[in-house]
């Protein structure tokens, strides 16, 4: 009998191969899993009035190749479900030999009904229950019953389903991603897959009191056009089950993920390769049939609550009163209607111009679109979408959104429906545009869109126990609209082959001219756009406490208004592209950077940290011999980087290198992600290399490492840090110990990191290019290494071997890693000389140090 499943599966598999219908396949798995399950149920017997349903995706006929099956037993209400137990358990544990994952019940009708009026699960199961054997008749009966008792026209039940069905889709949807544009989607539970379109056929199920599952009923209800209808089962709903069914074939089990090594073998098996363009191509079609799902679904779920919404209301007769301000467009309750008195054949004759009409009442009334009104905006833009293009009108509609307070909802309501890349075609570029990494979940419109959103919730003090100063700095702006115009096109430059802040700039001075505005405000547009990466690349691969790079970053932005409104840029593009996208190291850094470059902006003048802390240490430990000398034996740039407390805490450690070594100190950091850890010790070649191997040992990932070394050779390191700590006494003595081992080489560190990465599980992901510069900053004071790859255990501690191997000092390393990417940057010098040696020497060593991480990362010259 299994065999029998297996080979109906397998012949199925090939038929999908050849491209078979997938819709079709799901009707042919269900009846494969239920061929089995009869045959099975007639090898036993049954001495009671019994039928057999199948429920769920299983009664529908919709299974993929992995499903589970649902079963219920349905009993004669004078039966005693113990009367079946031992056949039922016989068939589930046959069914369970086979692999099949599944779930089942025994119940009367009665407590059926009882139970589906109270549980919404069992509810929308018996929606799409069918009965397979046993006495057929007897579950027909029940179905009746179940509907007519459950789904009257005034059923509070009903009610009830809707405002659950409706709540149960916006959490659903929190859950995987509130966005169709995911780039690893989940095609059954996120938004616009196949969950949304069963979740709208079963409240329309509740409100039509039958089954509305097959075209022509719903076709006859009206509700989507027949041109759409046909598309959407045609060609959406085939396309979504086609990838469905690839991905439970490729992974030979149950899976719904859409992730970056499923999408090259569906995009290939597809017909569109493997090709960076080929799974683009797949994944602009996957959107668009989703987008289509999701329009239905939504279309369904928001009439439906909203119009038993009104019918629950005891304001109803004020809510319903319609206000009637556009002659073709009206307000009624919470939605935006065609007037009633605007025939349906005048509707259709309607100028371009009125696209935009619906659009005014969304921004005055706080009303939302019907369905219908939807319906016709979109048709509009797709047929005469040309002529709204340029349109003065258009232009001050835009301008109008920008300086509304529903920013984000009426530009998503836009692109929702194909309006705003006509306002805007320089946003158009970036609809849908897929970026392959794990940085980012959204493409790169819905990307830029979260960033308007994450703008607007922080002028609405939202975000204001987390983030006060950005909040303070968001509300302090008179009118934000250049700053949501700046989050929007920020990215718009992406996709053209070129720097993609370099084609922005151009497009933004070519919008802000197009709206009028003055000569002023397009400046700071442009400068917005060009620069929003400036503060992450200066936090994150510069050194922050370096004077010349905070004048060099002043001069550059100029006034602080600018630098304010940089920072939120900032913040709302990194906030906006995923939830590791932006960390409380992140933060912290960028508001290092924000705060010295504005104290440096009003002042003029930048005072040096460095001195400032020499002349606090001098003064507070002028009685201390110990400390002072201590003070003269570390060099000037150490007090860039601590504070005077501190000092004591790193004298303590180098007394105890002096009797013992190593000295560990771990500190918590209330205000940051993550732990400060300074490790002293005595200083020899390759012992930041043995360290970074000691913190992956023990479980740490090193986010910056400021190493300083005394004159008489003891090394003080102080390493940012993520991490649990735990038992802090543990850690410290872990960290002593393994460094201690490794230092005396009664551990091969190489080694138990290797066996280490073997134990390891790794995540699929994209191919993430490598890339190594080395180059000098202005100051020529040290070569700056720059490497970007793929991340993969311990490689911190094979790219400080080579460092050590060639003899190079490591005085600031910044760590930072973006999902499965590391971008890492360090400040070296020669071991004993100044990068002012002669040239030819600095050559020699640098285009070693190029060709060894070259070859150990398998990486580009950049």
């Amino acid at each position: 009998m299994g065999n029998d499943l297996a080979t109906t599966l397998a012949i199925i598999q090939q038929k999908h191969h050849q491209g078979a219908s997938a819709l079709k396949a799901a009707h042919a798995i269900s009846l494969g899993y239920r061929h089995l399950v009869l045959e099975l149920f007639a090898g036993y017997q049954w001495n009671n009035r019994l039928a057999l349903l199948a429920t769920g995706g299983f009664g529908r006929g919709e299974m993929a190749p992995h499903s589970d099956i649902d079963l219920l037993f349905l009993l004669d209400e004078a039966d005693n479900p113990e009367a079946i137990k031992e056949p039922v358990t016989a068939l589930l544990h046959r069914l369970w030999d086979l692999n099949i994952d599944l779930s089942y019940a025994i119940r009367t009708p009665s407590a059926s009904i009882e139970l589906a009026g109270a549980d919404y699960r069992v509810l929308t199961a018996l929606m799409d229950a069918l009965p397979i054997a046993g006495d057929l008749a007897f579950g027909k009966r029940f179905l009746q019953e179940f509907n007519s008792q459950l789904f009257s026209k005034q059923s509070a039940l009903v009610r009830e389903f809707i405002r659950q069905a409706e709540i149960s889709y916006d959490q659903r949807h929190q859950r995987y991603g509130d966005s169709v544009y995911l780039l690893e989607p989940h095609i059954k539970e996120g938004q616009g897959g196949l969950r949304d379109f069963q979740l709208a056929l079963w409240m329309l199920h509740a409100a039509c009191g039958r089954s509305v599952r097959i075209p022509r009923k719903l076709q006859r209800l009206q509700m989507i056009a027949a041109k759409e209808l046909q598309q959407l089962f045609a060609r959406d709903l085939e396309f979504v089950w086609y990838v469905r069914h690839s991905l439970h074939f490729l992974a030979g089990r149950r899976m719904d993920l859409l992730n970056f090594a499923m999408q090259e073998a569906v995009a290939e098996q597809m017909g569109y390769g493997r090709s960076r363009d080929g799974i683009a191509q797949f994944m602009t079609d996957y959107y668009g049939a989703t987008r289509n799902i999701q329009r239905f679904s939504g279309s369904i779920v928001r009439s439906l609550a909203q119009k038993y919404r009104l019918a629950e209301s005891s304001k109803r007769q004020r809510q319903d009163k319609t206000i009637d301000r556009e002659g073709a467009f009206a307000v009624r309750g919470c939605e935006i209607i065609f007037s009633p008195r605007l025939a349906l054949k005048k509707q259709q004759q309607l100028p371009v111009k009125a696209t935009l009409a619906p659009f005014e009442l969304f921004l005055r009334q706080q009303a939302n679109f019907s369905a219908e009104v939807r319906r016709f905006v979109r048709h509009m833009a797709v047929e005469q979408g040309h002529r709204l293009a340029g349109k003065t009108f258009g232009n001050r509609l835009l301008h109008k959104v920008l300086c509304s307070d529903r920013v984000y909802e009426t530009l998503n309501t836009m692109h929702a429906l194909g309006v705003l890349r006509l306002l805007l075609p320089e946003f158009g570029n970036i609809e849908h545009l897929f970026q392959r990494d794990l940085y980012h979940i959204y493409t790169v419109d819905i990307h830029s869109l979260m960033a308007v959103k994450t703008l607007e919730v922080l002028r609405q003090k939202q975000l204001a126990p987390q983030y006060p100063l950005l909040t303070e700095l968001m509300l302090s702006l008179e009118q934000p609209r250049r700053l949501y115009l700046a989050a929007l096109l920020h990215d718009s430059g992406k996709g053209s082959g070129k720097p993609h802040a370099v084609v922005g700039r151009r497009y933004a001075l070519q919008v802000g001219r197009r709206l009028g505005w003055s000569k002023t405000e397009v400046q700071e547009l442009v400068f917005l756009v060009q620069h929003h990466l400036l503060l992450p690349h200066i936090s994150e691969k510069q050194d922050i406490f370096a004077p010349e790079v905070i004048t060099a970053l002043g001069r550059r932005v100029k006034t602080v208004a600018r630098l304010r409104q940089l920072l939120l840029l900032t913040f709302a593009d990194q906030r906006s592209v995923g939830p590791r996208g932006y960390s409380k190291w992140k933060h912290s850094l960028l508001l290092q950077l924000y705060k010295q470059t504005e104290r440096f902006l009003i002042h003029k003048q930048l005072e040096d940290k460095k001195v400032r802390t020499q002349r606090l240490a001098r003064h507070r430990f002028a009685d201390e011999p110990k400390l002072r000398t201590f003070l003269s034996k570390l060099p000037e740039d150490y007090f860039r980087y601590v504070t005077v407390r501190e000092i004591r805490k790193h004298h303590d450690l180098y007394l105890k290198v002096k009797r013992q070594e190593p000295a560990v100190l771990v500190q918590g950091r209330p205000k940051r992600e993550g732990l400060r850890i300074i490790i002293a010790a005595k200083d020899r070649p390759g012992l930041f290399s043995i360290i970074a191997g000691a913190m992956a040992l023990t479980g740490f990932n090193i986010l910056i490492a400021q190493l300083f070394t005394t004159s008489d050779g003891v090394a003080i390191d102080l390493f940012e840090v993520e991490g649990d700590a735990g038992n802090r006494a543990a850690v410290v003595g872990k960290l002593q110990e393994t460094i201690r081992q490794a230092t005396t080489k009664t551990l091969d560190i190489g080694a138990a990191l290797k066996k280490q990465r073997s134990t390891l599980a790794t995540k699929p992901t994209p191919k993430i290019p490598t890339k190594v510069s080395i180059h000098n900053r202005e100051n020529q004071t040290y070569t700056v290494v720059e490497v970007v790859a793929a991340d993969r255990p311990a490689l911190l501690y094979q790219i400080s071997q080579i460092f050590a191997d060639l003899n190079l000092n490591i005085y600031l390393a910044r760590i930072n890693t973006e999902a499965e990417r590391v971008s890492d940057t360090f400040f070296l010098t020669p071991v004993g000389a100044e990068i002012s040696t002669a040239r030819q020497e600095r050559d020699k060593w640098v285009r070693q140090l190029r060709r060894r991480l070259q070859r150990m990362l398998g990486g580009q010259r950049m």
